[in-house]
């Protein structure tokens, strides 16, 4: 879709290309701690509770997804972030700079979400 002025000639220069889809996503689990984050584990196919179950007995219930109750939603925010900055064309190149920048992540950003835990949850 292109916006002009009635009776203007449509240049080249104007239109902007869009994508609707890049072609994929990835699931990824992670972990951190108010030193650093841990490992980051690729999930392949569908992860549902009976996959959480075979995978990871030793979890009872999962944490909520609330930024303000689990401190790793705003992780994987600041992630997101850094991933959007990149023009990643396949799940191969996904994948490859997940794993570079989740390894950038500094710990300071996990200290500082750690500490805030107590005002969060007086909120």
């Amino acid at each position: 879709m292109v916006f002009r002025k009635p009776n203007s000639e449509l240049e080249m220069k104007n239109p902007t290309p869009s994508v609707k889809h890049v072609g994929g996503s990835q699931m990824v689990w992670g972990c951190m701690s108010a030193v650093d984050v841990g490992k980051l584990h690729f999930i392949d196919g569908i992860m549902d509770k009976l996959w959480a179950l075979y995978h990871c007995p030793q979890v009872i219930r999962t944490p909520a997804q609330s930024p303000d109750l689990n401190a790793i939603e705003n992780v994987w925010d600041h992630l997101n972030n850094r991933i959007l900055k990149f023009k990643i064309s396949s799940k191969n190149e996904l994948r490859e700079k997940l794993m570079s920048e989740w390894d950038k992540i500094e710990g300071n950003v996990c200290a500082n979400l750690v500490k805030s835990m107590p005002k969060r949850l007086k909120s």
